[in-house]
């Protein structure tokens, strides 16, 4: 059984990892994702409540979310609520419905996204390795005082180091999981043209078949050439777009393996900590 110091520690320490967490999914990825309206609230028969209790938030299509509200009567107070979330869209409504178009995000925007996620993951660790330093200066003060002892106190003290390092690692973790997201975006953006590439292509190639098809021999000699360059530019095409689909599916099992592996570190670098003591 944990002593009431451990107990509040480890509290105050989730407490920081979900606060990492919660700022985290209000982050825009370039996709449209029910989350990122986590953190609107609407004003509605006199309170400010979560736009979850007011309608429900859906995504018909990658970069577009649409919010249907319980009452129609709330849709402006919907708008107005998304708009004071201060989250970069622009929302419209029809009299019925909210749409929220998601704007592609430019590179600099990126750069931008991604270290606000490294400073909401130092702010959390941070925040974690305060509340170490108060549990250990407790720990320090209940042995000096004769209530806890000295093996008890030691004991404990590491018990808060090993918390520590598991809630600091988890915060890592799950900062890198949502740059990989970030990443994500732009492969999912060069697969989307990619695709479209390659329609174009096939457009074209039935039209060569149909132009074949009523001139006769005569013109397929010269599209001859033409036809071979197009066949093999679709090929190309289809492996890029397997290869990206691809790092996209590992991508995305790696970032749930740093959700989901709380204390592990995948594929980095341990957080660095002060080391283990009683400051």
């Amino acid at each position: 059984m944990q002593s009431k110091t451990l107990n509040e520690a480890e509290d105050r320490m989730k407490k920081a990892l979900e606060f990492v967490r919660h700022e985290l999914t209000g982050i825009r990825t370039g996709k449209a994702s029910p989350q990122l309206l986590d953190t609107v609230k609407v004003e509605a028969y006199g309170t400010h409540v979560p736009l979850q209790q007011v309608g429900s938030v859906s995504a018909p299509e990658p970069r577009l979310l649409v919010i249907q509200p319980w009452d129609k009567h709330l849709i402006k107070a919907i708008c107005k609520g998304v708009n004071e979330a201060n989250l970069g869209l622009n929302p419209t409504d029809d009299g019925s419905v909210v749409r929220i178009p998601i704007p592609t995000l430019t590179e600099e925007r990126r750069k931008d996204l991604v270290k606000l996620i490294s400073k909401f993951a130092e702010e959390g660790r941070v925040h974690i390795r305060q509340v170490r330093h108060d549990a250990n200066k407790d720990l320090k003060h209940q042995e000096d005082a004769g209530t806890l002892p000295a093996d008890d106190a030691k004991r404990q003290t590491a018990d808060v180091q090993k918390m520590t390092g598991t809630l600091s690692t988890q915060v890592v973790n799950d900062s890198n999981a949502q740059k990989i997201s970030q990443s994500l975006t732009n492969v999912a953006e060069l697969t989307a043209g990619l695709k479209d590439s390659r329609q174009k292509v096939d457009q074209v190639l039935t039209a060569l078949d149909k132009a074949v098809e009523k001139n006769g021999p005569t013109i397929e000699a010269s599209l001859k050439d033409l036809r071979y360059t197009l066949q093999s530019v679709a090929r190309n095409i289809d492996s890029i777009t397997y290869n990206l689909e691809s790092t996209s599916r590992n991508a995305n099992e790696f970032t749930r393996q740093l959700r989901e592996n709380p204390g592990v570190i995948i594929g980095g670098t341990k957080p660095r900590e002060d080391a283990p003591g009683r400051r």
